[in-house]
C-alpha cells in the first residue's frame, strides 16, 4: 500500500504502530518461508528510494523510520532496505510517483470531504479502475499496468 489518507486524530499512533511493525519484519532471502522483506530489484533502485525519500523532506515530509541500508554484510550484491514511512502534509509529486520502493505514504484529512479531495487527487492505479477491457472483460492494454499496483490502492481510515 502507498498511500494512507488517516484522520488527523489517530495518524500519530497508526504511523507508531505501522514503525514497530515494519520494524518487526524479518528481512533477507525472499525463498525462505519466514521473509517478509526481500530486497529491491537493483542498487540503482536504493538510489531512487533515497531520492524520493529526500523529495518528500524537502516538500515538509517527515520520515519517522526506514529507508535506512539492511543486511549490507551478509548480502552486500542485494538491494535490501528498511521499510520507510513517511508522513507527508499534501499528495505531492513523490506521493504520486512509484518507487517501487516499500514506502507508505501517512496524509492526514480533518473532514471527509478532504479526505475525497486527496482521493480524487490521486493517479487512477486502482485495478477497479484498470482491470477491464473492452465488454468489461478481463484484459485489454491496461491488463499490463497492473502487477504491483493492485496494492498501490488508496485507504481511508
Amino acid at each position: 500500500m502507498r498511500r494512507l489518507i488517516v484522520h488527523e486524530d489517530i495518524a500519530d499512533e497508526l504511523t507508531e504502530r505501522i514503525v514497530r511493525a515494519d520494524s518487526s519484519l524479518p528481512a533477507g532471502d525472499p525463498f525462505r518461508g519466514d521473509t517478509v522483506v526481500g530486497p529491491l530489484i537493483s542498487e540503482p533502485a536504493i538510489g531512487t528510494l533515497a531520492k524520493a525519500l529526500e523529495a518528500a523532506q524537502a516538500d515538509s515530509g517527515k520520515l519517522p523510520a526506514g529507508g535506512d541500508r539492511l543486511l549490507r554484510e551478509q548480502a552486500p550484491a542485494a538491494a535490501y532496505v528498511h521499510p520507510a514511512v513517511v508522513r507527508v502534509p499534501a499528495q505531492t509529486a513523490v506521493v504520486r510517483e512509484d518507487t517501487f520502493a516499500p514506502v507508505p505514504y501517512v496524509l492526514t484529512y480533518r473532514a471527509l470531504e478532504e479526505a475525497i479531495e486527496l482521493h480524487s487527487g490521486s493517479p487512477g492505479d486502482c485495478p477497479s479502475r484498470s482491470s477491464h477491457g473492452p465488454g468489461g472483460r478481463p484484459g485489454g492494454p491496461r491488463r499490463r499496468r497492473l502487477g504491483l499496483r493492485h496494492r498501490q490502492c488508496l485507504s481511508v481510515l
